[in-house]
Parts: C-alpha cells; sequence; structure tokens
C-alpha cells in the first residue's frame, strides 16, 4: 500500500489498530517517509519494500496524476474513479 497520509490523516493509533493493513506486504506511507505521490521517488520506495522492480505493481489511485506518475516509469497504473457512491450495498 503506497500512501500520501494516511497516518496524518487518520494517526498513528488508529493505523496501528486496522488489522487489514497487516495483510499488506508492505505500507508506505508518506506521513513517515517525507515522499509524496506524485513524486517518482515514492513510487520507486514503494517497489523497493517489496522487493521488485516498479514496473512490477500495480498501482491503483483515485487521482490521475498519480496514476499518471505511475505509469511514466513504466509501472502498470489504473485510475479509480473514487466520486461515485459505492456499487455494492447491503440492500437485502
Amino acid at each position: 500500500m503506497l500512501s500520501n497520509d494516511l497516518e496524518h490523516f487518520y494517526g498513528a493509533r488508529w493505523v496501528a489498530e486496522q488489522r487489514i493493513l497487516r495483510e499488506f506486504y508492505a505500507v508506505v506511507d508518506g506521513s513517515n517517509t517525507g515522499l509524496l505521490k506524485p513524486d517518482p521517488h515514492a513510487f520507486l520506495l514503494a517497489a523497493h519494500q517489496l522487493g521488485v522492480a516498479v514496473t512490477d505493481p500495480v498501482f491503483l489511485g483515485g487521482q490521475v496524476w498519480n496514476t499518471d506518475a505511475a505509469a511514466a516509469l513504466g509501472a502498470a497504473a489504473i485510475w479509480v474513479d473514487i466520486t461515485p457512491p459505492p456499487l455494492a450495498a447491503p440492500w437485502d
């Protein structure tokens, strides 16, 4: 996971309590690294933390300038439109 401001936004305690984050091979947070997307070094650090080339992961992002930055490094990058409401809802 590559985030610009996970800890700054939610706080260190909240982040530490999120069990889902333990499912990621690496969590690279600009709050701690000082490297913010779309800086190419943020993507390079994330790949390094995974032990892979920057062209190996698929970067998903809600900001087109971030996915463009990943793509400029040769990475697979998918822009996700975060503006519509979730498509899945408990309608039962």
